[in-house]
């Protein structure tokens, strides 16, 4: 794979096997460091593959859940609220998910110059609080079954902010509420700032022991979070603007 030799550059190798760059590195350090015979043996894991928690059948059953109707009482989604009662709305609701958060917000940046939305509501999760060896005192107290969060500071907006803490009165539904120092760790942190200025409000899901295997959260919270934002997109009205007034 050297530049100058007859097979070409690793990147034209790449290009005619079909495979990344960094393949073709690895392989050719492999034969480097190792030598021929043992880089065409493929090397034994050194423990057991992860076994798959769902096969075939359960995978489809749990996409067609998703995509069919959902459960009484539980499963809302804010696209299917909001089908009902279109002709109420007075704005355009555009739904997104994004990538790349975890590595620096880039799916959030990409979305946001693009569709330039005049309000934006990011859903995350935010840590549970409410069992033992977590400090109250410094990370909040947030529990699960008492709704979901909404966030104070920084990145979110108060006016946007009054608004959802209203429409949950108004539509019964319990919310915490917890304050960001610098950042939120969320898409939020990009989308308020893109294109001069986003007005924004993240709302969270109480999670406990996050990035853990056994993560708990609660439904009726989850529940709470597509009506909380469907009745705010309900409430908007023709050229409505969020502003701070000083």
């Amino acid at each position: 794979a050297d530049a100058d030799g007859p097979a070409g550059t690793d990147a034209k190798i790449s290009e005619a096997i079909g495979c990344r760059t960094r393949t073709v590195e690895s392989v050719r350090q492999a034969f480097v460091l190792e030598g021929f015979a043992e880089a065409l043996v493929r090397k034994q894991r050194a423990t057991a593959p992860t076994p798959k928690l769902l096969d075939g059948a359960a995978e489809a059953k749990l996409i067609a859940l998703r995509l069919g109707k959902p459960p009484a009482g539980f499963g809302h989604w804010t696209l299917r609220l909001l089908a009902d009662v279109r002709g109420k709305l007075k704005a355009e609701i555009s739904a997104v998910s994004n990538i790349m958060e975890e590595v620096g917000l880039y799916g959030a940046r990409q979305i946001a110059y693009t569709l330039k939305p005049d309000i934006a509501l990011v859903v995350d999760v935010t840590h549970a609080t409410d069992y033992p060896t977590v400090s109250k005192i410094q990370h909040g107290d947030i529990e699960i079954g008492k709704g979901p969060t909404l966030t104070h500071g920084g990145c979110n907006h108060p006016e946007i902010v009054t608004r959802l803490e209203k429409v949950a009165r108004e539509q019964k539904i319990k919310l915490q509420h917890e304050a960001m120092s610098s950042t939120s760790g969320t898409d939020t942190d990009a989308i308020f700032w893109t294109r001069g200025g986003i007005p924004s409000a993240l709302i969270s899901l109480p999670n406990r022991y996050m990035h853990s295997p056994v993560e708990l959260v609660s439904l009726k919270d989850l529940k709470h979070i597509p009506e909380l934002m469907a009745a705010f997109a309900l409430s908007l009205k023709i050229g409505e603007q969020f502003k701070v007034k000083i």
